[in-house]
């Protein structure tokens, strides 16, 4: 696979540059800036999309026959196969000279565009050279959203971590816990721990092009809801599965996705099309619907989902694998089904009805899982949690091809038969904190001051 990747690669680069000189220098099919070079060079767009697509098929596929396979005891866990995850890089990797390719090619589309307005208003009358003025706005705001995107895809937004940095000299157990699940893996540990209002527990590292070999420092980011009433056993599995990301570079290769996604969103935020324009004047808003640079970037986002969507579910599914060699695919699932559960009561019995209903009484949660205890105590009991994790588990039994995770299901098909040693802790990840119930309180606190800056 491996190889057949990089021929996938190889081709679609030389189909890219290409494209590039069809564009931008004089051509077989004439001059640049002309509308045969723009239809031969949408022509390669169309047929490296469909190169790029049918590959990541036959990688999916692959990993799928792997992972059933292995389910069913006659195979080797993926873990053994480091040429299908390289494969998937390879393919993720195409995505950037292809995603700049499109953004030129659009950037020529409006040049093109702008240059027959130019020729037209040389010999328009004065109410025809008004109504040019309605496609010229949409040149001129495609080549602003292309100039953007080309900026973030360099240069990308950076955001404080959102949250309370946690110390080793305020928390040393749970540093303790976070060190020794690296060292598990032969890898390094976050650098930097932040604990969250909101759900969700992962690591990240700085974004950026360079990022993929560089690297930046690590964060380990914790929801706070989501580590409600865990044991430390099971906190631990689920940092050896975090750290299973570290180990596969996997935080750099996030970065990457999360850079080319910002730059297509922007430059799709930006360019006048049919997404952006509902507010405005119903001439400019028809003729941005026709606009041909929005569809062709539009088009690209349904292949960067199911490319990137694929090789981030692989990824997940090798970080399970390396929590639940370690800890034993029993504790992992127990952990992963009830931090499942823990962020769904969260936010349908949290965050979108006590929240907003205690804020029009002009009050707030003092802290977020003292609250959930309560909830799991007085409202769902031992049952209701249970018929909880039943309905994730019904619901959770597949994926749609754009998920960056798997279906809960597969997740627990894949990892729960694996054997691994335990950790023997039952205790409340509260002894992990020095001083728990204000921590709880000072997170909620920050949750809502975040609320209020966002209005």
């Amino acid at each position: 696979m491996i190889v057949l990747a990089g021929v996938v690669l190889a081709i679609a680069l030389l189909a890219i540059g290409g494209g590039f000189y069809l564009l931008f220098f004089a051509g077989p099919l004439g001059t640049a800036l002309a509308a045969p070079n723009l239809t031969g060079g949408l022509v390669i767009a169309a047929a490296v999309a469909l190169l790029i697509l049918a590959s990541a098929t036959l990688l999916d596929r692959r990993l799928a026959a792997e992972l059933d396979r292995f389910i069913a005891g006659r195979g080797p866990s993926p873990l053994r196969d480091p040429g299908l995850t390289r494969a998937y890089g390879l393919m993720v990797l195409v995505l950037l000279p292809y995603l700049i390719y499109l953004q030129l090619f659009t950037l020529e589309i409006a040049l093109l565009i702008g240059r027959m307005i130019w020729d037209a208003l040389q010999t328009a009358s004065t109410p025809w050279a008004l109504l040019l003025t309605l496609p010229a706005i949409v040149v001129i705001g495609t080549i602003v959203g292309v100039a953007l995107g080309l900026i973030f895809l360099v240069l990308p937004p950076y955001g404080p971590a959102n949250g309370l940095i946690l110390t080793p000299r305020e928390d040393p157990r749970l540093w303790q816990l976070s060190r020794f699940a690296a060292e598990t893996l032969g890898t390094q540990p976050a650098d930097v721990i932040v604990l969250s209002g909101e759900p969700g527990i992962g690591v990240s590292s700085p974004a950026g092009l360079l990022r993929l070999f560089v690297g930046g420092k690590r964060t380990l980011f914790l929801g706070l809801p989501s580590i409600c009433d865990l044991t430390v056993g099971e906190l631990a599995a689920i940092l050896t599965h975090e750290y299973g990301h570290i180990g596969h570079r996997d935080t750099q290769w996030a970065a990457f996705i999360g850079t080319l996604r910002t730059s297509l969103i922007i430059t799709l935020a930006t360019i006048p099309g049919p997404a952006n324009l509902e507010a405005q004047p119903l001439l400019v808003a028809l003729v941005a619907f026709f606009n041909p640079a929005y569809w062709t970037l539009r088009a690209f986002v349904s292949l960067f989902l199911r490319v990137t969507g694929e090789f981030s579910r692989a990824r997940e599914t090798l970080a399970d694998l390396e929590a639940a060699n370690r800890f034993g695919g029993a504790v992992f699932d127990r952990a992963l089904l009830r931090v499942a559960a823990n962020d769904v009561v969260f936010q349908e019995l949290v965050a979108d009805r006590d929240v907003p209903a205690l804020l029009r009484q002009g009050r707030s949660i003092d802290g977020f899982v003292s609250w959930m205890q309560q909830i799991y105590r007085d409202e769902l009991g031992s049952r209701g949690l249970a018929q909880l994790e039943y309905r994730l588990l019904e619901t959770g039994d597949a994926h749609t091809p754009d998920d960056l995770h798997p279906g809960l299901t597969e997740r627990v098909a894949v990892t729960a038969r694996v054997p691994g040693e335990e950790l023997p802790d039952d205790r409340s990840v509260e002894m992990l904190f020095d001083n728990w119930a204000a921590t709880d309180e000072a997170v909620t606190r920050l949750y809502y001051d975040s609320l209020v800056s966002n209005g």
